[in-house]
């Protein structure tokens, strides 16, 4: 969807701010600032009616755009959905270790059945009964396949253990030299939003 455009912009604005090594906690902090950002920012807009800016882009733009950003979506989910990764960066150069994936053999072919029976049972459901949260049945019945069949034995990748239960009531840290750059991404940030939306 469009608003995985926003995963780039929110790394691009928080990876400055970390150290070199990243600190994972110290992450969680600075895009939760930032989220609160782009609300502040995002209500004002509306209460400024603000929403004129999004006429502004005529509608073979966003037709573009919507198009381009699908495509990459696509062409960066297919290895995931053969069962393996791309160190690639750039469209062609992710097509490009797509097609080369499997035939090198780097595909899983239990991950690649399990991801296509997924994406063939999601379309199905949605032609089929279109109320349905079809995502929502397969990725459940998916889970169950996975755990019931012992697939990540086979190389299937997984979440993993979740923890469970709320964490901890904090007030974050966040330095006053971590503004600035933080608002103008949830500026951007919210530019993009309005945009999609």
């Amino acid at each position: 969807g469009p608003d995985s455009a926003l995963g780039p912009m929110i790394a691009a604005t928080i990876a400055p701010l970390l150290l070199a090594g990243g600190d994972p906690a110290r992450a969680v902090v600075l895009a939760s600032l930032l989220a609160v950002l782009v609300g502040v920012v995002m209500v004002i807009a509306g209460l400024a009616k603000f929403g004129f800016v999004a006429d502004l882009l005529s509608k073979p733009t966003q037709i573009g755009y919507m198009n381009g950003l699908a495509l990459t979506i696509i062409v960066s989910q297919l290895p995931k959905l053969l069962g393996f990764s791309v160190d690639a960066d750039g469209l062609v150069a992710e097509a490009r270790a797509f097609v080369f994936g499997p035939a090198q053999g780097e595909a899983n072919a239990t991950a690649a059945v399990l991801g296509v029976l997924s994406l063939v049972g999601i379309l199905l459901l949605n032609k089929l009964m279109p109320k349905v949260p079809s995502i929502l049945i397969v990725v459940v019945l998916a889970a169950v396949a996975v755990n019931a069949l012992d697939l990540e034995s086979h190389g299937v990748d997984t979440v993993g253990v979740i923890p469970q239960g709320f964490p901890p009531f904090t007030v974050p840290m966040i330095s006053w030299s971590d503004l600035p750059p933080l608002f103008l991404g949830a500026l951007a940030i919210a530019v993009v939003a309005l945009a999609d939306t």
